[in-house]
């Protein structure tokens, strides 16, 4: 038998709930086989003290649970890809040199970090933390496209596509500082600045403070070696060795794969603190604004109904559509359905 429960949450948690220092400072996290993953590894403490305070804190287990399952399925679709390797007809060998991915500590560290990312962005979502919540959904899309593309063997495209995880973390730190440049991205009437470089976005947003010359330097570092998966030599390439005759077809390559595989932990553990520097622009730049959408930050809104205990009224953005209520405290809440089976 089903049960139905519905109830209003509130929205107004601080960057520090959201996202604690506590967490934080369990990164980087260690390269730890899957199958090796120990009851209180560094990865259950990041979740633990990531849902301290917020009210979930019973669920911890049970998220790390689920979230468990699908980094091991995750592993078995690496594998399963890995084991139809297609060599070229001349390739040097027929053999493909494979991993256990369950039990590789290079997977397991960037199982860690994704499993990381998305528990993060879930508080972050689920407190409208987010100052854009197109990039912070477009980091999910960019993460899990790299993840399919270097599991598909395209090692290449997987890494190129980290490039675009990275701009989606940066972008909503520099446009909370730029509004009417925001606003013009949002018209599709806006070519982005450059990352690096003297008017870059980073030596900006180093020079104002917002970020430290060891974030700028790691981000800047990484992002050139994406721009090399993009512009770079034939080495880079898929299919290389053509040329010389070394060409091994599509095949599993585990030294590409290792290489990915850092890259993309790397960036994650290096773009969570950058989550929260932006989660504490937000939290000050949105504290002395009269009433607005947290979606597209519209003030064009209309009632739609109203609520006497606890008082809330609902709101509609007229641009967006989007709804919400809000007390007489001026405290958004989200109407929230939850059905359990029993």
């Amino acid at each position: 038998m089903d049960s139905v429960f519905e109830g209003t949450f509130p929205t107004g948690a601080g960057p520090e709930e959201i996202l604690p220092q506590d967490a934080l400072s369990i990164l980087p996290f260690a390269p730890e086989a899957i199958t090796a993953w120990a009851t209180q590894n560094d990865l259950h403490t990041y979740i633990n003290k990531l849902l301290a305070g917020t009210g979930y804190e019973d669920q911890a287990d049970i998220r790390l649970e689920g979230a468990i399952q699908v980094v091991l399925e995750l592993a078995d679709q690496f594998t399963e890809i890995a084991t139809q390797s297609e060599p070229a007809p001349r390739a040097r060998t027929q053999s493909v040199s494979l991993v256990d991915f369950k039990h590789d500590p290079v997977f397991g560290r960037l199982a860690k970090a994704l499993i990381a990312w998305q528990e993060t962005i879930a508080n972050v979502l689920s407190e409208a933390g987010y100052f854009s919540l197109s990039h912070m959904l477009e980091t999910r899309s960019d993460l899990m496209c790299s993840v399919q593309l270097a599991s598909g063997l395209y090692y290449r495209q997987a890494m190129q596509v980290l490039r675009g995880f990275i701009e989606s973390v940066i972008l909503p730190i520099y446009f909370c500082k730029q509004p009417d440049e925001y606003k013009e991205w949002k018209s599709n009437d806006y070519r982005s600045p450059t990352l690096r470089g003297d008017k870059g976005v980073l030596p900006r947003l180093r020079k104002a403070g917002i970020i430290s010359v060891e974030m700028e330097n790691t981000i800047s570092e990484a992002y050139d070696l994406l721009n090399g998966y993009i512009h770079g030599n034939e080495e880079k390439l898929n299919n290389t060795g053509l040329d010389r005759g070394e060409w091994e077809g599509h095949v599993f390559q585990p030294v590409r794969f290792q290489a990915w595989a850092n890259v993309c932990a790397s960036l994650i553990e290096a773009s969570l603190p950058l989550v929260k520097i932006n989660l504490s622009q937000w939290a000050a730049a949105k504290s002395d604004w009269d009433l607005f959408c947290h979606v597209c930050h519209g003030h064009d809104l209309e009632t739609q109904q109203q609520r006497d205990d606890p008082p809330m009224t609902q709101f509609r953005c007229k641009q967006c559509s989007h709804t919400f209520w809000q007390d007489d405290d001026d405290q958004q809440f989200v109407h929230a359905t939850v059905e359990f089976s029993d």
